[in-house]
C-alpha cells in the first residue's frame, strides 16, 4: 500500500495525489530530511528506509525512499495536508492512468519499492 496525499501547497492541481515529503534543509541528509518531512507533515517514525530512486520533477531531483508501516497515522498536518489516503499498486496504477498523481513518478517508485522487498 501506498500512502499518498494531497498537499495544501497544491489547490490548483485538482485531486492530484503525491508523496510526503519536503526539502532538504542546510547540511541534512536526504535521508534526514524524509524522515523528519514524516514526523512533521503526519506525526509518525520511520523504521528502515528503503532507498526507492531519485526522480527529476520541474527541474529538481526528487529522492524517494519506502519504508514498512503497520501504525495507524491517526492525525496530520492540515496546516500542510488537505487529505490523506492509502492506495494499493492497482489504484496507484489507475490514479496515473488518469493523471492524478501529483509529479508522475509516484507509481515508479512505488514499483520500485515493491520490486526491492520482494527480492530480499
Amino acid at each position: 500500500m501506498l500512502l499518498a496525499v494531497h498537499h495544501t501547497l497544491w489547490p490548483f492541481t485538482g485531486e492530484r495525489w503525491g508523496l510526503p515529503g519536503g526539502r532538504i534543509e542546510y547540511g541534512e541528509s536526504a535521508e534526514d530530511a524524509a524522515r523528519r518531512e514524516v514526523t512533521e507533515e503526519l506525526g509518525i517514525t520511520l523504521g528502515a528506509l528503503i532507498d526507492c530512486g531519485d526522480y527529476r520533477y520541474k527541474g529538481a531531483r526528487h529522492k524517494v525512499y519506502g519504508v514498512h508501516f503497520d501504525g495507524i497515522v491517526s492525525d496530520f498536518d492540515r496546516a500542510e495536508l488537505q487529505r490523506i489516503d492509502w492506495f494499493s499498486p492497482a489504484d496507484v496504477d489507475e490514479l496515473a492512468r488518469l493523471r492524478r498523481l501529483h509529479a508522475g513518478f509516484e507509481a515508479a517508485a512505488l514499483a520500485a519499492y515493491l520490486k526491492t522487498i520482494e527480492s530480499r
